[in-house]
C-alpha cells in the first residue's frame, strides 16, 4: 500500500492504490533527462583542416543510452574535452524558460478564448504535454479530442481542465509531492492534485513547471508582463530573488530572448551549461550564425534542439512569435528542405567548455553574440587559414 501523509488545513485527498499505481507507471514513462555522458570510439586520425577526433558520444541513463556521432577536441582525453562539433540533421524549439510556455487557459497553445471573457485570447508557446503535465479521470489519461482518434475520452479534457483549475488556482485542493510517498525515480519529481468528487487528478513535472512551498504551479505575478502564465524551468539557473510563495520568475533563461542549445546533462567533460553554444546554418545562398549558450538539458535520446532565440536566429526569423503553431514552424529539419527553403543546407553546432565566465554573468543576447565572435574567431584561428575550418569540420563531421 502507498503511504499517503496528511498535511496542510485541508484534507489531502488522493486517488485509489489501483488508479495511483496505474498514474505513476504512466509519468515513469514520460522522457527523463539524460545523466552521464562519455565520449567513446575516438578515432586517433583527425583532418589536418578541421583538427578535432571524429568520437560518439553516448548519453545514458540507467540501462538506456543511444549514441551520437560528433566531433572533439581529445588534448585531455575523453574526460578532458572541453570543444564539441556536431553536423545535425534537426534542431527543433524548446519554449521552456519562455514567459509566455504555457498558461492554464491555453493548454494546447492555440491561442483559445478565455471562458471568463470570451473577447479575451490567451496565446501559449506551447501545450501541456511538453510540461509534463497530465489530466487523469480515474487512471485513464485525458488528452485533447482528436478527430482522427477513436479514444472516446479524448473530447473529455477540456471541460474537465475548465472544472479542475479553478480549484487549483485557488488553493482548494491539497497538493501531493510524489517524492513524499517513495514512489520510483521517475516520478519523484511529480506533484499531484486530487479532486476526489470527479475522481480527477492533475500531475504535474516540477523540474518544467516549478512548485511554491506549498505545492501548487508557480505562476508569474501581476507585476509581470506575462501574468498568469506558468513558470517555466531551464536547468541553467540564474541568481533571482525568491517570492514568499517560494517562486523565483527570473531565476530562468527566456527562450525567446536568449538563444541557448539543449545539451545532455548539466556537465560531461569539460563542457557545462553556460559556455558559449554556437549554431551554423549553411545554404547555397549563404551562413547564418546563432550566437548562443548551452543553457537547458533534454531527454538523453534526443540531441538537436535549441531555444526560440536560437533557431529565429538561424533562420533569420524576425517575425513575433505568437503561439505553438509559431514554434513549431521555427523547428529546422533538413529531411523536410522544402518546407523552409533549405535544399542543399548543412546543420552543426560548436559549443566551447570554460567560456563561461567570459560573460560574466550577463547572459542578454547582446553580451553572448559579443563574447560568441571572439570566440568563434579564435576557434577558426586555431589552425591555419583558419577561415576554412568551419567548411572542415562540416566534411569531416557524419
Amino acid at each position: 500500500m502507498l503511504g499517503w501523509p496528511a498535511t496542510g488545513a485541508k484534507a489531502q485527498e488522493r486517488p485509489s492504490d489501483a488508479d495511483l499505481a496505474s498514474i505513476i507507471e504512466q509519468l515513469s514513462a514520460h522522457h527523463r533527462e539524460g545523466s552521464r555522458v562519455e565520449f567513446v570510439n575516438i578515432d586517433p586520425a583527425m583532418s589536418p583542416s578541421c583538427r578535432m577526433n571524429a568520437a560518439a558520444m553516448k548519453v545514458s541513463r540507467g540501462t538506456d543510452s543511444k549514441s551520437f556521432p560528433v566531433l572533439i577536441d581529445n588534448h585531455g582525453g575523453p574526460s578532458g574535452v572541453r570543444q564539441m562539433f556536431a553536423k545535425l540533421g534537426r534542431i527543433s524549439v524548446d519554449a521552456d524558460g519562455a514567459g509566455r510556455a504555457y498558461h492554464a487557459e491555453d493548454p494546447f497553445g492555440d491561442c483559445s478564448p478565455s471562458p471568463d471573457q470570451p473577447s479575451r485570447r490567451i496565446c501559449a508557446l506551447d501545450n501541456f504535454s511538453d510540461a509534463g503535465m497530465r489530466l487523469f479521470l480515474g487512471a485513464a489519461r485525458l488528452k485533447r479530442a482528436d478527430p482522427k482518434s477513436q479514444t472516446a475520452d479524448a473530447p473529455a479534457f477540456l471541460p474537465n481542465w475548465r472544472e479542475l483549475w479553478p480549484l487549483i488556482r485557488d488553493q482548494k485542493l491539497v497538493p501531493l509531492p510524489l517524492k513524499s510517498i517513495g514512489a520510483p525515480e521517475g516520478p519523484r519529481d511529480f506533484n499531484l492534485i486530487h479532486w476526489k468528487e470527479r475522481n480527477l487528478t492533475f500531475a504535474f513535472n516540477t523540474k518544467i513547471v516549478p512548485a511554491t512551498h506549498k505545492g501548487y504551479p508557480c505562476r508569474f505575478g501581476q507585476e509581470s508582463e506575462y501574468s498568469g502564465y506558468f513558470i517555466s524551468a531551464t536547468t541553467f539557473k540564474k541568481a533571482s530573488p525568491t517570492r514568499a510563495d517560494g517562486c523565483k520568475p527570473a531565476q530562468y533563461l527566456d527562450s525567446e530572448k536568449v538563444p541557448f542549445l539543449v545539451v545532455p546533462t548539466e556537465k560531461f567533460g569539460g563542457i557545462g551549461l553556460g559556455d558559449i553554444a554556437i549554431g551554423f546554418l549553411k545554404t547555397p545562398a549563404g551562413l547564418h550564425i546563432a550566437y548562443g549558450i548551452a543553457g537547458d538539458t533534454g531527454p538523453y535520446d534526443h540531441f538537436g534542439e535549441g531555444s526560440i532565440a536560437f533557431n529565429k536566429a538561424l533562420l533569420d526569423e524576425r517575425r513575433r512569435i505568437e503561439d505553438a503553431g509559431d514554434v513549431d514552424s521555427l523547428d529546422i529539419d533538413l529531411a523536410e528542405p522544402r518546407r523552409q527553403h533549405l535544399e542543399g543546407a548543412s546543420l552543426a553546432v560548436l559549443v566551447l567548455g570554460g567560456t563561461r565566465r567570459l560573460l560574466g554573468g550577463d547572459y542578454s543576447e547582446a553580451n553572448i553574440r559579443k563574447v560568441g565572435e571572439v570566440q568563434l574567431k579564435r576557434w577558426s584561428a586555431a589552425v591555419p587559414g583558419g577561415e576554412g575550418r568551419l567548411n572542415a569540420c562540416l566534411d569531416a563531421a557524419h
